[in-house]
């Protein structure tokens, strides 16, 4: 766990290895474990490599061959601090979803009722009529899509964020989704990321932006390399691409009523921002589109046997 040797280790005391954080003061701990016998907290070890490591401690005071001493149980609670800071995540952006969708479903059926009210006003000129009516289904539409949007995050924080196969995601996302003749290649299969559950979605999400916005795609290829920092999974499609001034567009909520699209790549974006993975499009317009996604160093392993240091 601290990548020491036992030998190593043993030559170290507790305070070359013990951070600054305590969960707790210390006199509280300290007090607790002379009265009790026993006390349990969190603090955080340093490695060999000076990273900090977050463990918890269960302490416990024993008499062993006429002298007191203390037995304990330090525990690696680093996947527990990320589903922690995930499910904090998780609830904040609830909250601002539930702002949000509020605001824009009254804002669209303001718009709905302005619509309904010129209909009747015009109802002597019929072409005018039909102008207006069409301005209130759109606005229907938009309703709809925000009604869907909320759809996809109904789950967002039900369960803890967890180790999953990339692979099995992309299938699972896969099967939503008809692609007729487009040639897939997924070669992502000895990876796992530490990711929300609802990976499977987002996969799907990725997915429908090549068939919807992608124009003629025929080949889809996802696959990742490594990084110093991590890897990088790549999704990759050999689409018309996206235009360079909508690059950072395309992961933002619209707020123009006349072309709100709530089927956007927001809820992908958001969704790995929980575990502090990142996704960026670089793909060369003209030439298919390129997703980037950033998985860092502690947040991937791989299922392959390693050889070779490789």
């Amino acid at each position: 766990m601290l990548q020491y040797t036992r030998e190593e280790l043993l030559e170290l005391g507790p305070l070359d290895i013990v951070s600054g954080y305590h969960s707790r003061p210390l006199a509280e701990i300290t007090g607790e474990l002379s009265s009790t016998g026993h006390a349990i907290f969190e603090t955080g070890h340093r490695r060999k490599d000076g990273t900090i490591v977050p463990v918890e401690i269960n302490t416990h005071m024993v008499n062993l061959q006429g002298k007191r001493m203390t037995v304990s149980v330090i525990r690696d609670i680093t996947e527990h601090k990320r589903a922690e800071a995930a499910q904090v995540k998780t609830t904040r952006k609830l909250n601002v979803l539930s702002n949000l969708t509020r605001k824009d479903l009254t804002s669209q059926l303001f718009i709905l009722n302005g619509y309904l009210n010129l209909a009747q006003k015009h109802a002597d000129d019929q072409d005018q009529v039909i102008r207006t009516l069409s301005k209130g289904e759109q606005a229907l539409r938009s309703i709809h899509e925000i009604v869907e949007y909320t759809k996809d995050y109904q789950d967002l924080g039900i369960k803890p964020a967890t180790w999953q196969n990339v692979n099995l995601a992309l299938l699972f996302g896969l099967s939503h989704v008809s692609i007729g003749e487009i040639q897939h290649s997924l070669e992502t299969e000895n990876l796992e990321i530490f990711a929300d559950p609802l990976l499977e979605k987002v996969c799907q999400r990725l997915f429908e932006n090549s068939l919807v916005h992608g124009g003629h795609v025929t080949r889809i290829r996802v696959w990742h390399m490594k990084t110093p920092d991590g890897i990088t999974i790549l999704f990759e499609d050999d689409g018309v691409g996206i235009p360079q001034e909508k690059k950072e567009q395309i992961f933002l909520r619209g707020n123009d009523a006349t072309s709100f699209s709530m089927r956007s790549l927001t809820f992908v974006q958001e969704i790995f921002d929980i575990t502090v993975i990142t996704i960026r499009e670089t793909g060369e317009p003209g030439k298919g589109a390129r997703f980037e996604i950033a998985v860092p160093n502690g947040a991937w392993r791989s299922t392959e046997k390693v050889h070779n240091g490789r």
